[in-house]
This record gives C-alpha cells, sequence and structure tokens, in this order.
C-alpha cells in the first residue's frame, strides 16, 4: 500500500528512484478512502455514459490550408530560432577566419554578418514567449463562456459566448436553450462584437454576474459583464442587463497579459491580472488604475514566466505557477498568505499548466502534465493558519498539456471536471463526488468522453458522409479553443466543445442504459457535411506555372484548338509485345513446371505421355536438332511452282503464286552456291560440281540420317534417377 501512494501522490527519492516514468498509477489516488481491504472492490463501472457530440454553432468560414492559430506562434518562434542559431554558428566561422586574416584590424572593422545576426534578433515574433513546452500558453482558459447555471441563475435565460472570426478576434453572444435531449440557439437574439485585428485574437473570455438591488422598487437587476483577453489589452464590456452592453472600458500593458479573473470584494469593478513579467496587478476598471501591484521573483533564468489567477471566494484569489501554488489575500493589501509547491505531490518531469476552482467547497483544480490535483483548503487550528491537503489525484493520460479545465456539480454533489489540451479530440472527464462525513472519493476512473472524430467514423460506418467529406474531414482537425460545461434544472450535465474557427459541439452526460448508438447521429452529421458543402464558397487555387514545362510554347502558339485525336488502329491482328503474356501462356508454365517439380520429390503422376514443349524453358538445341528443325519447317512452307505459260504458277495446294515473288535460279553458279550453303552445315559433305542434282538428293537423305540419328540417340538417354535425399 505504501508503494502505491508514494507512486500516486508522493514521489520520495526512492520511489523516483525505482519507479519507470510509464508506471503512473492509473487508478485514482484517494488517501484517507482506500484500505488494503477495499482498493480491490472499490472501483466500479460508471453509471453514466455520454452522447456523441452534436453541432451546435457552425461558422461557414472556410479554414483552409492557413496554419492553425494555436500554431502560428510557435512555428514562427520555432523558425526564428533555428534560423538564429544556423547563423551564430556561421557567423563564430567567419569571424575565426576574419581574425586570421586581419589581425591589424581587430576591432576597427565590422563584418556584415554580424548586422545581419542584429537583424534576426530583431524579428523575433514575441520576445517575451519561449517555445520550451512546444505549445502556445497564450490561449490557457479558454475562449468560451457559458452563462446562467443552475445555482447562478435558477429561471433566468442562459447565454453562450463564443469566439468567431479567421484571426479569432470577434464574440458572438446567442441565447441557449436547453432540454433534457437537446440544445438549440436562438439566431434571432444574436449580438456580434468585433474587435480590431491588430491586438492578436482573443485568448480568454472571464464573465461575472453581478446583482444590485434597486432602492426604489426593491427589485434586483442582474448586470453581465465579460472581459476579453488579448496579448496587450483586456476588453471589458458592462452594461445593465443581461444583454444590453452600454460601455466598453479597456485595461492596456507593455507587457503581454496572461490570466485574469474578476474579483468578489467590497467592490464590484475590481479585476485581477498577471503577465510574463510575473507581476500580480489588480486594477478598477471604472475608473482604468493600478489599485495594488506585486512582482513575483522568478525562480530560474529560463523560467517561461506562466501563471494563472483565479477568484478563490472573498477578498481572496490563487495564483499558480509552473511549480507552485499561492494563496493572497486583497482586504487592505495585497499579502501573501500560502504558498505551496506541486513537488509534493508530483514527479520531477511534470509541470502545471491549467487551473480552476470551486470557492463554495474550497476546491482547486490543477491539471500538470499527467495528472490531475484536486486540492483542499483547510484550517489548521486557526483561520490564520490554511494549507493546501490533496483528497484526489486522477491520471488524465491525454496526449499533450491540457490548458482548459471545466467543472460543475448537480444537487447530489455529484462533480464532473472536464479537462482539454489543444489537440483535436484530446479530452477527458474526472468524475467524483461528496461523501460523508464532508469527504471527497470517487468509483470510477477518468473516462474520455465521445469525440466528433468518433461520430464522423460511425456515420460512415452507416453509409453517411461517404462522399465529399473534404470540407468535413478539415473540420475535424481543428484545434480546441474552449470548453463548458452546465447543469439545467432536472441534474443533467451539458458539454459545450469550440474549435478555432468559432464550431461549437453539444453533447449530454446521460444514464448508461441510453443508447448513444442510435440512428440518428449519422444523419445529423451527413446533413452538416451537405451543409458545409453547399454554403462554403469554393475558393480556387492559383497554379504555379513555374514548374510548367513548355509553358511559353503555349502562349506562343497561333492554333490554339485541340488537336483532333488519332484514330486507333485495328488492334485485332496486332502482334503482341513479348513482355505481354495471355492467360493461355501463363497456363502453359503451370503445366510445364508442375510435372518437373512432382519429379522432384518422387511423385509421378499416371500420364500416358509427356506434355508437350511449347516453350523453351531447356537449354540452346544442338546443331543438328536445330538443322533438322529448319528443314521439316522450310519443306512445309516454301511452296512448289508449276510452271505455265503465262509466268503466273500455282503451289501444290492450289494457291496461286506470282512470278514476281519467285526468285528463279538464274545460272548454274547461283545454284552452285545455294546447294553449296546447304551443304556446308554437314561435317563430312563436300559439294561436287558436276552432278547438281544429285548432290542435293544425297544431302537431304545424310541429314535425315543424321537427325533420326540424334533423336533416337536423345530418345536412348537414361531416365532421370530418382530422389533419395537432399536437394
Amino acid at each position: 500500500m505504501r508503494d502505491v501512494q508514494n507512486d500516486a501522490g508522493h514521489p520520495v527519492a526512492v520511489a523516483m528512484g525505482s519507479y519507470a516514468h510509464s508506471n503512473i498509477l492509473q487508478l485514482p489516488f484517494q488517501p484517507g478512502i482506500l484500505t488494503q481491504d477495499t482498493i480491490y472492490r472499490h472501483y466500479e463501472e460508471p453509471s453514466w455514459n455520454f452522447t456523441y457530440p452534436v453541432p451546435l454553432v457552425t461558422q461557414f468560414s472556410n479554414p483552409g490550408t492557413a496554419v492553425e492559430p494555436m500554431l502560428r506562434l510557435v512555428k514562427a518562434k520555432k523558425k526564428h530560432l533555428t534560423t538564429l542559431a544556423h547563423m551564430k554558428l556561421l557567423y563564430a566561422k567567419k569571424k575565426s577566419i576574419y581574425k586570421k586574416a586581419c589581425k591589424g584590424f581587430i576591432g576597427k572593422l565590422f563584418p556584415n554578418m554580424l548586422y545581419k545576426v542584429a537583424e534576426e534578433m530583431e524579428r523575433d515574433p514575441d520576445k517575451w514567449f519561449q517555445e520550451t513546452y512546444g505549445y502556445d500558453y497564450y490561449f490557457t482558459g479558454g475562449s468560451l463562456a457559458v452563462v446562467g447555471g443552475r445555482e447562478d441563475s435558477p429561471g433566468h435565460p442562459k447565454w453562450i459566448i463564443t469566439t468567431v472570426g479567421e484571426n479569432m478576434n470577434a464574440i458572438e453572444m446567442a441565447r441557449l436553450n436547453l432540454t433534457e435531449s437537446r440544445a438549440t440557439i436562438d439566431r434571432n437574439q444574436l449580438k456580434l462584437f468585433e474587435l480590431s485585428e491588430k491586438d492578436g485574437p482573443i485568448y480568454e473570455i472571464c464573465t461575472s454576474m453581478v446583482e444590485k438591488e434597486d432602492d426604489d422598487d426593491d427589485s434586483t437587476s442582474r448586470n453581465l459583464r465579460i472581459a476579453l483577453r488579448r496579448k496587450h489589452k483586456i476588453e471589458l464590456l458592462c452594461g445593465e442587463g443581461e444583454s444590453i452592453f452600454s460601455s466598453s472600458k479597456t485595461l492596456s500593458s507593455e507587457v503581454p497579459f496572461i490570466s485574469c479573473c474578476f474579483l468578489r470584494g467590497s467592490s464590484d469593478s475590481l479585476i485581477c491580472t498577471s503577465d510574463l513579467g510575473k507581476r500580480l496587478r489588480i486594477w478598477n476598471f471604472e475608473i482604468g488604475e493600478v489599485v495594488q501591484e506585486l512582482n513575483l521573483s522568478k525562480k530560474v533564468r529560463k523560467d517561461d514566466c506562466w501563471t494563472c489567477v483565479r477568484s478563490f471566494g472573498k477578498n481572496h484569489f490563487v495564483c499558480l505557477d509552473r511549480s507552485s501554488i499561492r494563496l493572497f489575500k486583497t482586504k487592505f493589501l495585497l499579502k501573501l498568505v500560502n504558498v505551496a509547491l506541486l513537488s509534493t505531490w508530483l514527479w520531477a518531469c511534470e509541470k502545471a499548466s491549467c487551473l480552476e476552482v470551486c470557492p463554495e467547497e474550497k476546491l482547486l483544480f490543477v491539471g500538470t502534465s499527467h495528472k490531475l490535483l484536486v486540492l483542499q483548503l483547510v484550517d489548521r487550528g486557526d483561520a490564520q493558519h490554511r494549507e493546501f491537503q490533496q483528497i484526489l489525484t486522477f491520471t488524465h493520460n491525454l496526449k499533450y498539456f491540457p490548458t482548459m479545465i471545466r467543472f460543475d456539480s448537480d444537487s447530489n454533489q455529484n462533480f464532473f471536471v472536464w479537462l482539454s489540451s489543444q489537440l483535436p479530440g484530446d479530452t477527458t472527464i474526472c468524475n467524483f463526488s461528496k461523501v460523508p462525513p464532508k469527504r471527497f472519493a470517487t468509483n470510477n476512473l477518468p473516462r474520455k468522453p465521445w469525440t466528433v472524430q468518433e461520430g464522423f467514423d460511425l456515420a460512415r460506418h452507416k453509409g453517411k458522409c461517404i462522399y465529399p467529406a473534404a470540407k468535413l474531414k478539415r473540420r475535424l482537425q481543428l484545434f480546441h479553443s474552449g470548453l463548458a460545461i452546465l447543469v439545467d434544472e432536472n441534474d443533467c450535465f451539458h458539454l459545450f466543445l469550440q474549435t478555432s474557427p468559432g464550431d461549437v459541439f453539444h453533447q449530454r452526460i446521460t444514464t448508461a442504459t441510453d443508447d448513444t448508438l442510435s440512428d440518428r447521429i449519422p444523419l445529423l452529421y451527413h446533413s452538416w457535411m451537405l451543409k458545409l458543402n453547399r454554403e462554403i464558397p469554393f475558393v480556387p487555387k492559383a497554379t504555379d506555372f513555374k514548374n510548367l514545362r513548355g509553358f511559353k510554347k503555349i502562349l506562343s502558339c497561333s492554333n490554339l484548338y485541340r488537336p483532333e485525336p488519332e484514330l486507333l488502329e485495328d488492334t485485332t491482328f496486332r502482334k503482341r509485345p513479348g513482355w505481354q503474356q495471355s492467360v493461355e501462356d501463363l497456363h502453359q508454365y503451370k503445366d510445364l513446371l508442375a510435372p518437373e517439380i512432382l519429379q522432384i520429390w518422387g511423385f509421378r503422376p499416371d500420364v500416358s505421355g509427356r506434355p508437350p514443349r511449347r516453350i523453351s524453358t531447356d537449354q540452346p538445341m544442338d546443331v543438328t536438332d536445330r538443322i533438322s528443325h529448319w528443314l521439316d519447317t522450310t519443306a512445309d512452307q516454301v511452296p512448289i511452282v508449276v510452271g505455265d505459260e503465262e509466268g503466273v504458277g500455282a503451289s501444290r495446294d492450289g494457291s496461286p503464286v506470282v512470278a514476281d515473288e519467285v526468285v528463279p535460279i538464274e545460272s548454274d553458279h547461283d545454284q552452285e552456291e545455294l546447294l553449296h550453303s546447304v551443304v556446308e552445315v554437314g561435317e563430312y559433305m563436300k559439294p561436287e560440281v558436276d552432278a547438281c542434282e544429285q548432290d542435293v538428293v544425297f544431302v537431304r537423305a545424310v541429314v535425315s540420317d543424321v537427325t533420326t540419328n540424334a533423336v533416337n540417340k536423345s530418345a536412348a538417354k537414361p531416365a532421370r534417377r530418382k530422389y533419395v535425399k537432399g536437394f
């Protein structure tokens, strides 16, 4: 049991040295809940399930082949660092050569390479951003918000706020209607707020609902406030009511903002911010001034200065960095209350990447590289002595750093914590509940909900979304930019997921007996695919003529008509090329090779004779065999001409032969040469000049005897010996 605890949440030196990195405990760690007797029967199958995500909001903009907005800075920074490192190496090499060549002018001349390195350093896309972890941590927090939960506004309308646009520089606010089976938005009450593009995308959206009592009629008005965090600005939308914004405020900073949150205190106009200079500031956005300020110290030189702030009750807020968590008090002065190091519960390689809080239960949800820490602020005898205590630890098994966390609970104190990274389909949900006396426990492992990619695969298995699905596939590969989880009046959990162009998907948490593999999902995805193909215009792609050959000839050609296609010749009697074989030829190989292979293994089929050898697969024929074969073929093919008076002959088979096609022997000398060419093939035969006709008869007789002897000699060869052993 001690080894399990060390592996889960207390990586002491012995545990870190003896356990491999891949052996992180997959069971949720629950100190004080699990014992040696209950650890094997504590966990059970979950009684809840997920529905497939359904598109709720679709932005009809063509993503195209542009770089993902969440990858632009990472790629630009990586390219800049690679170019700068290459130029520095090249400059160091040229510097040594320059010193050897100009020993007397050292310090007086400045090579051009030094100016080039300086120019490249000025091209840094963001000097505050460090490409250490491989992701854009500006997008921490998420740019999706849902206003009007079960506890916040019972009976009041619900609103969903999304980020839209190719550059993510505009927000869209719409009325949200929830039922037990579906969610819809009211397009008639849709509002769009566009911001300037030069300040960059919207990284995070924070909301706060402020209730004010009117002295005249003793009524309560609800005012919604929205904070939009950008790189160097924070845009605040304030007004009267839930959807009417009468004014907007702007907070600016030279150092980029990295996190923001509304504070609960003596004033409703306080907002806390943190930047990449590790500076905490509390603003009064009504007057646009900084009320309190505190600088945090940098621990290491290469610290990326990432922080995240969240309001933790009245006059308190929490600040998280990569390795520690701090609690601050803001009643009179900005004062540090408590500090906790995350190394107490994490491996040495793990770093924190996101934060969410539950002030009512004093819970903190810290997302790290491999785990989800659930911490609770407890009092140690005195209210002045507080500390963070670990109550649960989940292993989320995400592919990359989690950047967004959302949670909610129902009336039975069942908590669902949803965390996600920026990668598509990389989400997981952890569940736990409150048990007496004031403890939190879980009986389920972290579970991954159904993703949009899995819904698309289900539709294809059902015969939908087959063609054309190119635009739909491109939509499924977009990064996550926001999360939201909401509980309605019927204690039903609704999940909302947003992608980078502004598409929002909705799914529910239902009972395990509910059939999620319904036939409605493939039809919805298919109609969504057809809608994308119909609404998104086709953008033609320009052709790169530089790679085309002979393009100048096309422009200078006077005849621009297409040439007439050449008529193909009749290929019925065309000779087949030597490399092309028909099915009959392939069967000949089978007929020839099968008996030979069977004879090797001692099996001789009962056949009357050897199959005809139609393909020459043996060694070349002897000279005598070639002569006999040539004589037999030429004797049948050469026609014997019977002369007529008119110069036209006829062969023995009766077909006419034109006299021009027959080459006559004009003289005895030509006849002698022809006879000599036939006879000199033999070894012991010499022609005689006087008796030509007798010699021809004699030669044919001798050649026939030679061929018959050769055939008999080949037939008299001993049979092949039977295979006994070895091969």
